[in-house]
């Protein structure tokens, strides 16, 4: 499997699960979910896309189940089935089974995380066995392993030495992430500063120029240094030109988010020119999503004068 496979199937996921329920927050929580069950299996799927399509169907049909609102769409035990075959689908998972071992899995993961790896192993990856051990429900203790996943994942990925990629996200922090961007643009749409005061100690978001977004499309990251990372947010604004902003931030002991800078992409934008040779000693540092120059670098060069 290329990358280039991987980030198309975790795009189609994303836009289709957002078309279907039209809400970020659970598209991207699809998308994740799917971008990570197509790792677990992918030598066995001969179309990506297609088999992509299922799996995001029966995701946003399982959440429409949760808010009651699958009643007329599918009945209960059509549900259940649909479910055994997505656990059987999964019964050989990558990340743990094969590529991790229960001692690596201990460094990788929290106390908490490590339990229900464990657990999950130890019941041949079968969620109802989990769910009696814990005596939790399904969905709840489905939740409990997809985020086990997601962390393991995330903390494998930076052992293997991954800096810009999404994936190397825990799960809290992504949750983090999404709903600081949420506030961000709701609240400073209204110039409501105090709402955002919680992020922005280290600056004077006053002296943030208020940002004309329309949509945003997603987000990127890349890591700094341990608990420090640069964010990328696209966005489309009101005359649906592509932009974008960029904010560091660290993560402090209770994994809050603290924005340390913020770049704002400027109105004009100069074509940059670089040497072929020097470019291409740049490529193996962004096979693995790292961006070459830092944030500064990137601004300054935006900056420049044509000659």
């Amino acid at each position: 499997m290329t990358e280039e496979t991987y980030h198309a199937v975790r795009d189609y996921a994303f836009n289709l699960a957002n078309f279907m329920i039209r809400n970020y927050d659970d598209a991207e929580d699809i998308a994740q979910i799917v971008s990570l069950k197509f790792l677990l299996n992918e030598d066995k799927i001969i179309k990506p896309l297609a088999w992509s399509a299922t799996v995001i169907k029966n995701e946003v049909y399982k959440r429409a189940k949760k808010t009651k609102g699958l009643e007329k769409l599918l009945e209960k035990t059509e549900l259940e089935k649909i479910e055994e075959k997505l656990d059987d689908a999964c019964s050989v998972d990558k990340y743990s089974e094969k590529y991790i071992s229960i001692s690596d899995a201990k460094t990788l993961l929290k106390r908490s995380d490590y339990r229900i790896f464990k657990l999950w192993l130890n019941a041949d990856f079968n969620v109802k066995k989990v769910a009696n051990k814990l005596k939790l429900s399904y969905n709840a203790t489905r939740s409990k392993v997809y985020k086990m996943k997601k962390n393991l994942r995330a903390e494998k990925l930076k052992q293997q030495g991954w800096l810009g990629s999404k994936d190397i996200i825990d799960y809290n922090t992504n949750k983090n992430i999404i709903t600081f961007i949420n506030t961000f643009v709701k609240k400073m749409e209204k110039r409501d500063f105090d709402h955002l005061r919680s992020y922005f100690e280290y600056i004077e978001i006053e002296k943030i120029t208020k940002l004309d977004i329309k949509q945003i499309f997603n987000y990127d990251i890349l890591l700094l240094k341990r608990n420090l990372y640069e964010l990328y947010i696209p966005y489309e604004d009101s005359k649906s030109k592509v932009q974008f902003c960029i904010f560091r931030f660290k993560l402090d002991k209770q994994n809050h988010i603290k924005i340390t800078k913020f770049f704002a992409k400027p109105t004009k934008v100069v074509k940059i020119n670089m040497p072929k040779k020097e470019a291409l000693k740049m490529l193996p540092r962004m096979e693995k999503g790292v961006l070459p120059i830092s944030a500064e670098e990137v601004i300054k060069i935006l900056k420049k004068k044509d000659p």
